[in-house]
């Protein structure tokens, strides 16, 4: 017998009664997966057993954005130049660890809000020294990727970037950028 597969390949030929159980099965599933690996990444707010007051902390120091426009010069050259419009929207600047702790990178968020003090528009992102973490394709990318992020070490900084295409962007007034986690 051959089996029929729809349009979003699930199998037609069995009965409504056994796809709609195996579906919420795979669904419970994968849920469980998904927490197991994002638990030790999610934990290190507050490490377990940890009573000192000395909590991971990094804050953003700095805080630059401007538009640039991208122009090419000729034999593959590129040239960036201050523009108001089209170009590219550069948010960058630095974090600091204030702990006395190493911090292996941060996570952030970079809002862009409108003159009513609304947010029209938000991003994450990491630390620069962990900007390999932004994409992998495979848990195996991610741990080498893990491996390769080099750690900010008690009161010092890293810098941080995140860059927009300008003529996608909405209406805004100003930028905020916020530490959202802190991973150990």
């Amino acid at each position: 017998m051959s089996r029929r597969v729809s349009s979003v390949g699930r199998d037609t030929s069995l009965p409504a009664e056994v796809i709609a159980p195996r579906s919420r099965m795979r669904n419970a599933m994968l849920a469980v997966v998904v927490a197991v690996m994002l638990a030790p990444r999610l934990a290190v707010h507050s490490p377990a057993g940890d009573s000192s007051a000395d909590t991971v902390s990094v804050i953003v120091a700095t805080t630059e954005s401007y538009r640039t426009s991208i122009a090419m010069a000729g034999a593959g050259h590129l040239e960036v130049e201050p523009s108001e419009h089209g170009g590219l929207y550069v948010i960058s600047g630095t974090v600091r660890n204030v702990s006395s702790r190493p911090v292996h990178h941060v996570a952030l968020r970079f809002d862009l809000v409108d003159a009513q003090g609304r947010v029209v528009f938000s991003e994450e992102g990491y630390n620069f020294a962990a900007e390999a973490l932004l994409a992998p394709e495979t848990a195996a990318d991610e741990a080498a990727a893990s491996r390769t992020v080099a750690e900010i070490p008690p009161a010092a900084t890293d810098r941080y970037r995140m860059i927009f295409f300008a003529d996608e962007l909405p209406a805004f007034e100003r930028t905020v950028v916020t530490v959202t986690a802190v991973y150990r």
